[in-house]
């Protein structure tokens, strides 16, 4: 199978992104690096918009009973394992799109290129932004990019005004981002947009808020237990 795959694959050494044109125009890495950016940010605005629709539609509202509880969810005569296969399709195709535009930014296709660093970066992205959000996903792209730049910064500045390098601590953006997730995990799990919806619904209710009204429900509905 590999053999017969490998005029179109590339095999092992991969192969070149093409030169995406759309109506004559040229999306090349190298020559037409803006075009490309506008092209990723139509695909990015199109893909968000499909996806606030399907959230809104009766396909949409089955992907979130079956989030929130399966057997509520079979209770109300929802097709699990359809929905689930259909979420799976769709994130899949999305994905897929994602990595071929990745793939026409770098200009190059290679099984090095998607490593397991880029998916444990998206799973931070999902957590940090807000699970089960859209804007989740662009808050936590924005921090996830502005983290390394910060730490880079404050290399700087240690080196500088403090005479520390940094530099030579291994792993140090591994430990911070490590940090951060697990910071996150524990004092808000509902990410970052989550506290924005937090902050906003407290002053709404203002000076009627209470100070437990956000305190995390620990316990579980008995229905989810799957013996």
């Amino acid at each position: 199978m590999v053999i017969l795959l490998s005029p179109i694959t590339g095999g092992v050494g991969g192969i070149f992104a093409p030169t995406i044109e759309i109506l004559g125009i040229s999306f090349d890495r190298y020559a037409e690096l803006a075009n490309l950016y506008w092209l990723v940010l139509a695909v990015v605005v199109l893909v968000t918009w499909g996806y606030a629709n399907l959230m809104r539609s009766p396909t949409g509202r089955s992907f979130l009973a079956v989030r929130d509880s399966e057997v509520s969810a079979r209770a109300l005569g929802i097709n699990v394992t359809r929905t689930r296969a259909l979420a799976f399709g769709l994130s899949s195709g999305v994905t897929g799109l994602a990595g071929a535009l990745m793939g026409h930014y770098i200009g190059f296709f290679n099984y090095e290129l998607f490593s397991i660093f880029i998916s444990i970066n998206l799973l931070l992205v999902v957590t940090i932004g807000g699970l089960g959000f859209i804007q989740g996903a662009f808050l936590g792209a924005i921090l996830i990019t502005a983290v390394p730049q910060a730490i880079a910064i404050f290399r700087d500045w240690a080196n500088a005004s403090l005479g520390v390098d940094l530099g030579g601590i291994p792993g140090l953006d591994t430990m911070i981002f490590s940090a951060v997730l697990i910071a996150f995990i524990i004092y808000e799990p509902a990410g970052l947009y989550g506290r924005w919806l937090k902050i906003r619904t407290w002053w709404e209710l203002f000076p009627l808020a209470r100070k437990d009204m956000f305190r995390r429900q620990k316990s579980y509905l008995k229905t989810e237990r799957m013996r």
